[in-house]
């Protein structure tokens, strides 16, 4: 039996496939970021958005890049770990984009919460190989940067047949961070309470 964190990683994996394979178009039209869908009341878009994708290219990156997290990762992720991304991520990303950009009216895809996840596991188990997260660390920061440059995801783009919102990545990878941030402290104190 898979640990519970692969197990979670896929049958999230699979309902993001059957969602697109099943019912992409009335998916994408119920389920996506819409600002002002999500103003008068439709609140779940603030989670569901980040599960659909615009196409099979889309969902094919974020699954695999999914799948390759929880494989690299294996040893770090536990279930606590997993479901904390996974239920706080979605609702803090989708609110950082209604705080910080009124003119963003639609989005969907998993690529800020993968980014998000990457930098958590990366300062979580940092204390575990410093300069092998470190230097990843680095590498991630690098690639943020350079999706500041006009053109920069032109490929990716192309690819996937949609515009990548780079504000995304860098609003997951900062939550990311915070939550392993959080996590460490959290673990800390617990540890240096008197038993």
């Amino acid at each position: 039996m898979p640990p519970a964190p692969l197990s979670i990683v896929t049958l999230l994996a699979l309902s993001m496939t059957g969602l697109y394979l099943a019912a992409q178009d009335m998916a994408l039209l119920w389920l996506a970021y819409d600002r002002d869908a999500i103003l008068s009341g439709q609140a779940w878009r603030m989670i569901s958005a980040h599960f659909v994708h615009v196409g099979g290219w889309h969902l094919g990156l974020n699954v695999a890049g999914l799948v390759m997290l929880a494989l690299l990762f294996r040893d770090l992720l536990s279930r606590q770990l997993i479901w904390l991304w996974l239920l706080v991520s979605p609702p803090v990303l989708s609110l950082f984009f209604l705080l910080t950009d009124p003119q963003l009216q639609g989005y969907v895809g998993l690529s800020g919460l993968l980014h998000g996840l990457l930098v958590m596991c990366l300062v979580y188990g940092w204390q575990g190989n410093k300069m092998v997260h470190t230097l990843v660390l680095a590498v991630v920061v690098g690639k943020l940067g350079w999706e500041l440059l006009p053109g920069a995801s032109g490929g990716a783009e192309a690819l996937i047949g949609a515009e990548v919102y780079a504000p995304a990545h860098w609003a997951g990878a900062l939550i990311g961070g915070v939550l392993a941030a959080i996590c460490r402290l959290s673990q800390r104190q617990h540890k240096d309470r008197p038993r």
